[in-house]
């Protein structure tokens, strides 16, 4: 395996948590049983504000009853496929242990900000017998070009979360996107970063400092929309 500096591991947690941001979607692993094979489909991807994934699943698919009998998935994702070449691209594999979210404040929060980034689900979101899972990250492989191939692990791929920042990211979006009017359309704000849909792509833009705060957070929000108009 490569060696890699802590400056480069500090550069390649960003760039997982980005493309984990920015992602609708990524394919999710299970063990069916242990005399089966893995089984790997696509799911709709979302994570906590410290870019820890969670997926919205009904209890009727395979990897839910599968996750009942082995609560370790892997989850992957990419950023390869607009490129010539996508084997030059950026993609990693997430190692995980699922555990279902039970407490009604939390499973409120993942939900509406799963259905931020995913409307549409919205027809069966109130389904009783769809069910949030938390990835707790445990490990990361991650593969960013010929010969860069790396193990990172769970503190060196995660970043910060601030719960007053939780709380009030619904309130910050509703005043950005009722001041803005048209695209983009915020979807998600956390301290390094916001997310939002032009036209139902998602697409991330980066803070240049830490956000721990509502106020702080629109205001770098607003900043950086107006240079935007501006250039």
């Amino acid at each position: 395996m490569n060696k890699i500096t802590e400056k480069d591991k500090l550069n390649y947690g960003t760039l997982v948590r980005k493309i984990i941001r920015e992602s609708k979607t990524a394919v999710l692993s299970t063990c069916l049983n242990k005399k089966e094979w893995p089984y790997g489909s696509l799911v709709l991807s979302c994570c906590e504000h410290d870019g820890s994934p969670y997926i919205f699943i009904s209890e009727l698919a395979e990897h839910t009853k599968a996750i009942r009998n082995n609560n370790k998935v892997s989850i992957f994702y990419e950023n390869c496929n607009s490129l010539d070449d996508p084997l030059a691209g950026t993609r990693f594999s997430v190692l995980c242990s699922a555990f279902e979210a039970f407490e009604k404040e939390e499973k409120g929060l993942l939900l509406n900000r799963f259905l931020l980034r995913h409307p549409e689900a919205k027809i069966y979101s109130k389904f009783n017998d769809f069910t949030i899972f938390n990835l707790f990250v445990e490990k990361v492989h991650l593969i960013s070009g010929f010969g860069r191939i790396y193990w990172l692990d769970r503190n060196e791929v995660l970043g910060n979360k601030y719960k007053v920042l939780i709380d009030s990211e619904q309130k910050i979006i509703d005043q950005i996107n009722n001041r803005i009017l048209s695209d983009p359309n915020i979807i998600g704000v956390d301290s390094e970063g916001y997310d939002f849909l032009i036209k139902k792509e998602c697409f991330r833009t980066e803070f240049e400092i830490e956000v721990k705060d509502a106020e702080t957070a629109k205001i770098e929000i607003m900043k950086i929309i107006k240079n935007k108009e501006i250039t």
